[in-house]
């Protein structure tokens, strides 16, 4: 250590040893100004529950409270709740808290000076601390053990709520989607009836279909043409073998019977009607031969009707049917029953390529048709695309709102049974055996402080008034001279004497002040006016 420093401290040294007297005055004025004062400030006592977040073992669904909100977030909410105007003006109403405050103050005052005195700490995990301060004894447990139970009554019930809600939300949420589906979908339903064979789904089925029905077209106009080949070919036959007929009977009629008979033009009249009816199928009715064959039908057909009509027709000398049948040879049974045979398979073949001219029109409509739905297809599938965009959104939200519904019914069944998250107090608040604030010890301690500070801060002060010079070093600063040497402070012997008084007096006096604080406090300490 060096000199300058060893005569600083010994500078300080005899500065609290010249000035000791009033810094110990200092020390125990300030510890009776200390006690005072803290018996003069109100003792506040304050209480502490634990309590902690028990998650739900059940599965936890996603509508439920624990996914939705986290255990930090709940803890503040329900703190807000807890510490609410409402649940606080309850409390204070139960317990009767602050008659003072109530009798200077409003209710909204009152309840605020008490939010200031709750407070609401995590701890570890989902362990979290409920406290409260007040300043009397008896109570300040009964409040805290209320506020906890709060808490588990706030946490039930904003559980349920917040379920119900969702539950009754999800659920408007899925009868709105599935109305809106139910309209998207009868949209599609009555577009889809209407246009189904238009519908691109269809196309492969419609090209199918197309394709055979003019494999089936073509397949009946070819039978068409065959008939057609075969009805002239028949015809032909039977022109022919009328022919052949009408020779026979002018032969049978030229060797026995009477040539003026009517009975050998019905023969003619048939075959020229055959070949009428050949020709039309040929060529139109303004062609020559056709012409020509009508006229020639047409006299037969008059001369036939006169001969009927007149007398000799009808005579005795008049040949009969019989008669005329008796001459008939085999031959002419034989061309008349070819004839029949041929007649008779010209009309159904005339059927036959009536039906098939039917079923060629049938078939001719149905491609027609089969092409137009074909032509319509693009239109249909951008309009489909237009009309369905928005289908499979509806749809998976529809699925969605499906599930989350199913989860929200879960949800609240499970908070309705009590089965989910629950607080639980783990250790209820217990009546505190010292105050909070004001500690004691902490008190004096700095009454302590404030004292020697006060008493130090006098001394310095007395000593920056004093001119005097204690020092040799301060003298030679001073003067700006060296001292040669130093003669002590030499006292006589009435001097000392009083000086022994002056010390045996304050030594008296600073013993019995001392005891008497010392005696002071542990009588307060008895009493119970002091806590440490």
């Amino acid at each position: 250590m060096q000199p300058d420093q060893r005569q600083q401290i010994k500078k300080y040294i005899d500065i609290i040893l010249r000035h000791k007297t009033i810094i110990t005055s200092c020390l125990l004025l300030s510890i009776v100004a200390g006690t005072a004062v803290y018996l003069q400030t109100p003792k506040q006592f304050e209480a502490t529950a634990l309590i902690i977040y028990q998650r739900q073992k059940i599965n936890t669904s996603s509508m439920s409270p624990d996914v939705q909100t986290r255990t930090t977030e709940m803890v503040n909410t329900l703190g807000q709740q807890v510490t609410s105007r409402t649940s606080l003006e309850t409390i204070i109403k139960q317990f009767k808290l602050y008659p003072k405050l109530q009798e200077r103050l409003p209710m909204q005052d009152v309840v605020d000076a008490m939010r200031k005195n709750v407070q609401i700490r995590p701890t570890t995990g989902d362990i979290f601390q409920v406290s409260f301060t007040h300043s009397e004894r008896t109570k300040v447990a009964l409040v805290t053990n209320a506020l906890a139970a709060r808490f588990i009554e706030e946490n039930l019930r904003v559980r349920e709520e917040t379920v119900s809600d969702t539950s009754a939300y999800v659920k408007d949420e899925l009868a709105i989607s599935k109305e809106r589906l139910d309209r998207k979908e009868a949209l599609m339903r009555d577009y889809k009836l209407k246009y189904y064979n238009e519908m691109p789904q269809q196309l492969q089925v419609n090209m199918s279909r197309l394709n055979a029905l003019q494999l089936q077209l073509q397949s009946t106009q070819e039978g068409l043409r065959d008939m057609e080949r075969t009805r002239i070919m028949i015809q032909e036959q039977i022109a022919i073998r009328s022919e052949m007929l009408g020779q026979l009977s002018n032969v049978i009629t030229n060797d026995g019977l009477n040539m003026n008979s009517p009975m050998g033009l019905p023969e003619q009249i048939q075959a020229n009607r055959l070949l009428l009816e050949n020709l039309q199928a040929k060529y139109t009715d303004k062609h020559p031969e056709v012409v020509k064959t009508k006229k020639i039908l047409t006299q037969q057909e008059q001369e036939y009707s006169a001969l009927i009509s007149s007398p000799e027709a009808h005579s005795p000398e008049s040949p009969s049917n019989e008669l005329l049948q008796a001459f008939k040879t085999p031959a002419v049974l034989a061309q008349e029953r070819q004839i029949s045979d041929l007649t008779l398979q010209l009309k159904e073949l005339s059927f036959d390529v009536m039906r098939l001219k039917e079923s060629e029109q049938k078939h001719m409509e149905d491609i027609e048709q089969y092409k137009a739905w074909i032509d319509a297809t693009p239109i249909r599938e951008a309009e489909w695309s237009a009309l369905t965009r928005d289908y499979d959104q509806l749809s998976n939200h529809y699925q969605g709102l499906v599930s989350q519904n199913l989860s929200a019914v879960s949800a609240e069944t499970i908070e309705r049974r009590q089965k989910g998250s629950q607080f639980r107090i783990i250790d209820s608040a217990q009546a505190p055996e010292k105050p909070s604030t004001p500690n004691f010890l902490k008190f004096m301690l700095m009454t302590l402080a404030i004292g020697c500070g006060l008493g130090g801060g006098l001394a310095l002060v007395l000593e920056m008034i004093d001119t005097s010079f204690r020092d040799a070093l301060d003298l030679e600063n001073f003067l700006g001279l060296p001292v040669a040497c130093a003669i002590p402070v030499i006292y006589t012997q009435a001097e000392n004497k009083r000086n022994r008084i002056k010390m045996i007096i304050w030594t008296l006096l600073f013993l019995i002040s001392t005891s008497t604080i010392f005696a002071g406090l542990l009588f307060l300490w008895w009493k119970g006016k002091i806590i440490i």
